[in-house]
């Protein structure tokens, strides 16, 4: 029972940051924001959960506990916050944003591979692709794009950000509008074959 009440636990941990990490970016605030609030919450709650976490870690150092329920709590908080404030934003607030593409670069990422029943191993890279945005007011902010929309832009390029009021008052990205490059044909000013001359005929 123990054992099934770790891997539970272990998977809310997580998922709970897991969505975090998602939803921050579309969320527009600074980093540091978000974390000193969730650890403010998550140190109070932790001080009494901290007591029950013997059963868990099966250790009687209370900082070891301490620790456990930190991470717990603070998955637990973030996860919660970060999509409640997403989701439960106001439809009605919706605005526009311009943002300049300041940078665009990519991140390297490899894929976990199974080498037996208990044993993974790094396996194949892949890369994951970023815009570094300039908002008004001087703020930056990396959003995620896919490879379509990181090869069809370029730098300097401005975006349109639908924003709208979170549920806890921070904006939130709703949808990113990337401007389309006119679209010009192959052989655009050139001719395939050169023009008759009459005079010739």
């Amino acid at each position: 029972m123990a054992t099934f009440i770790r891997i539970i636990v272990i998977l809310v941990c997580i998922a709970g940051l897991g969505m975090a990490s998602v939803i921050f970016g579309e969320t527009l605030v600074e980093w540091w924001i978000p974390v000193l609030l969730c650890l403010s919450v998550s140190a109070a709650a932790a001080v009494p959960l901290g007591r029950r976490m013997k059963y868990l870690t099966t250790s009687s150092n209370r900082y070891v506990n301490f620790a456990a329920a930190l991470v717990m709590v603070f998955s637990v908080v973030a996860g919660g916050l970060f999509t409640l404030n997403y989701y439960g934003s106001d439809r009605n607030s919706r605005s526009e944003v311009k943002a300049e593409v300041a940078r665009k670069y990519r991140k390297t990422r490899h894929r976990s591979r199974r080498v037996s029943r208990r044993v993974y191993t790094q396996g194949e890279k892949y890369y994951v692709y970023y815009f570094e945005l300039a908002l008004p007011g001087g703020r930056r902010k990396e959003l995620h794009v896919d490879t379509k929309q990181y090869h069809r832009t370029r730098e300097g390029a401005v975006l349109t950000l639908e924003v709208e009021k979170g549920l806890f008052g921070v904006p939130v990205i709703k949808e990113h509008k990337i401007p389309v490059p006119p679209h010009t044909p192959r052989n655009q000013g050139r001719r395939m074959f050169p023009r008759r001359n009459p005079a010739l005929d």
